[in-house]
């Protein structure tokens, strides 16, 4: 029997890798838009960097279990991101 386990990991930090990708990306269309309209950004710019160190957790993460998939025919079948 196989043990999916590895590869369910890798599909669920690759789905959080992508979620984070369209979060900054609001995140930072909004701080444009406060910027533009004259608001104040900071507790933006704080939400942004809180938003891109758990992004660089979570590509870190899929760095990790892309070097175990190398050792890994199961995982080593599934797409980089």
């Amino acid at each position: 029997m196989v043990n999916e386990a590895p590869l369910e990991n890798l599909f669920l930090v690759r789905r959080h890798v992508a979620a984070g990708n369209i979060l900054i990306g609001r995140q930072e269309k909004l701080i444009a838009r406060l910027a533009a309209d004259g608001h104040d950004t900071a507790k933006a710019k704080d939400l942004l960097a809180v938003l891109v160190e758990t992004q660089q957790s979570h590509l870190a993460h899929n760095d990790r279990l892309e070097r175990e998939a190398a050792n890994s025919p199961l995982l080593a079948l599934s797409s980089p991101i």
